[in-house]
């Protein structure tokens, strides 16, 4: 079991922008493959992963939709 905010090793960013996750995180309980991953920009320097338990549709919009009024 991973401890929480264990660093677990570097990875690089390849030429298509992939990163490929450490066997350690695949093997968690919910980490299947095919799972769908959120990710969540929070910072030049830390980004979060989190594994959807059920799917969700998600809904877009752009700045000026979100702070305009009808």
């Amino acid at each position: 079991m991973i401890n929480q905010m264990e660093r677990l090793n570097s990875r690089t960013i390849d030429e298509l922008g992939r990163i490929v996750l450490p066997s350690e995180l695949r093997k968690q309980p919910g980490w299947d493959t095919g799972k769908k991953v959120a990710v969540y920009y929070v910072n030049e320097t830390t980004v979060i992963l989190q594994v959807q338990k059920k799917q969700v549709d998600a809904l877009v919009f752009d700045e000026e939709e979100m702070y305009s009024t009808p």
